[in-house]
């Protein structure tokens, strides 16, 4: 569980909760990312969900089902085809690449690499990944940094994903990982094109 912030987490203005969570499944596996607004802050913005479902291979997760919702509008389906390289929304198809990401997907992807390759994400490395944005594909440009990130008391050395380029995207996101606990996420900072900035903080560290 995380809680939501409008702007910086330092001020301290809770507008809310978010469940981000990564569950192993027989078939594959499943995350959600909810957002859930108290009351006064409905009128800013809009809860919103995606989950992302998938395989689970010796590569990482990928995605192939991800269903995105926004406050009491219609769910929105994106169903991707790896065996043709091809996703489609509605009437709309577009091409894919191995790695794809979703929005979901991509934290936990970056926490297994993570991982696995501690060698190869240290400060200043620069990352190329697929990224499903919008209903369409790009090639989303990250940088890794170690940073010291403060939670009430504690403070934590985390693993930050600064995506460089954020053009072609509504909705800007970036992220820390905790190295401590396996790389999970521990913030996130999520923006969009009206200038509305939410700072998103695990509320149990341990």
């Amino acid at each position: 569980v995380f809680e939501a912030y409008q702007g910086d987490a330092a001020d301290g203005k809770s507008v809310g909760k978010v469940l981000f969570d990564l569950e192993a499944r027989e078939a594959g596996y499943q995350s959600q990312f909810s957002i859930q607004f108290n009351w006064a802050t409905r009128w800013l913005a809009d809860d919103r969900q995606w989950i992302s479902q998938g395989a689970l291979t010796d590569e990482g997760l990928v995605p192939i089902r991800i269903t995105e919702q926004r406050g009491k509008r219609p769910a929105k389906l994106i169903e991707l085809d790896r065996a043709k390289n091809t996703g489609r929304t509605g009437e709309q198809s577009f091409e894919i690449k191995a790695g794809l990401q979703d929005r979901t997907s991509m934290i936990w992807q970056m926490g297994l690499l993570a991982q696995a390759e501690s060698e190869r994400f240290i400060q200043g490395v620069d990352l190329d990944v697929p990224m499903l944005v919008s209903s369409k594909m790009v090639i989303s440009k990250w940088r890794t940094k170690i940073e010291t990130v403060v939670i009430g008391e504690r403070s934590f050395s985390a693993l930050h994903f600064i995506r460089l380029d954020q053009r072609d995207d509504d909705l800007r996101f970036e992220f820390w990982l905790l190295p401590e606990q396996e790389m999970a996420p521990i913030k996130l900072t999520i923006s969009d094109g009206k200038g509305r900035r939410f700072d998103v903080v695990r509320v149990a560290t341990q």
